[in-house]
């Protein structure tokens, strides 16, 4: 599988140092209010939905955010792509791995060591504008996506 570069720089100005920092368009903190919901879902303490990205990077075709019960104010954005295959998959992951290894740096050691459920692939926290950031990517095989998490606490 080979990934377009567009895809790639536009991924890749996800680890550009701003002001704000909207993974796909999607803001941190907003409500669903601001996006078109395609679908609302609860999976056990979870609630989000799978969202219209205001600006698609080309790569990912699913994107879903998770919300603060309490709130309704987003700390969880997830983009998805459908793969063909395992291989495909695990090429996909690995190809956008070192590609974020380029803009934030190796997998977070303290990371490495967890005992995950799920085969990561890379796991990296890093800061935009003194806020913290939680980033996974991974192929989970037993659908054959790849996946993309970005995680933020909310006051």
């Amino acid at each position: 599988m080979k990934l377009t570069k567009i895809a790639l720089i536009g991924l890749m100005s996800m680890s550009s140092l701003v002001a704000e920092f909207d993974p796909f368009g999607i803001k941190f903190g907003d409500t669903l209010d601001n996006y078109k919901v395609i679908k609302k879902y609860e999976f056990g303490a979870i609630s989000g939905a799978v969202v219209k990205a205001p600006e698609p990077d080309g790569f990912f075709n699913s994107f879903s955010v998770h919300i603060v019960p309490r709130t309704g104010k987003i700390y969880v954005v997830n983009a998805e792509r459908d793969t063909t295959s395992v291989e495909e998959c695990k090429e996909a992951a690995t190809v956008l791995k070192k590609e974020f290894e380029k803009g934030f740096g190796p997998e977070d050691k303290e990371f490495k060591d967890w005992d995950w459920s799920r085969p990561y692939e890379y796991r990296k926290t890093f800061k935009v504008d003194g806020k913290e950031y939680f980033l996974e990517l991974t192929c989970l095989t037993v659908r054959e996506v790849v996946s993309l998490m970005i995680s933020t606490d909310l006051e």
